[in-house]
């Protein structure tokens, strides 16, 4: 899974689709898993990788990234590769 190529994404979290003209605001935790996932990173790997940064139980976490993903698809702003 890829961020769409389109998509502008500043470091603050604001996300703008320059082809519907939406925009939305990611928190640290969605700005984090945006750029792993335009790194092309696995999404174990991101959990992997947030697991070390944050305090919180694996459980949590893998649903929280999980849910991101989900939204993430729902709201277009991805392509599956």
């Amino acid at each position: 899974m890829k961020i769409k190529s389109n998509l502008a994404i500043s470091e603050d979290g604001f996300v703008f689709n320059p082809k519907t003209g939406e925009s939305f605001t990611a928190n640290e935790v969605g700005v984090a898993i945006m750029h792993e996932l335009n790194a092309g990173t696995t999404t174990e790997e991101i959990i992997s990788k947030l697991s070390e940064e944050y305090d919180v139980d694996t459980y949590t976490l893998e649903k929280s990234v999980h849910d991101f993903l989900l939204m993430m698809q729902d709201f277009n702003l991805v392509d599956h590769v």
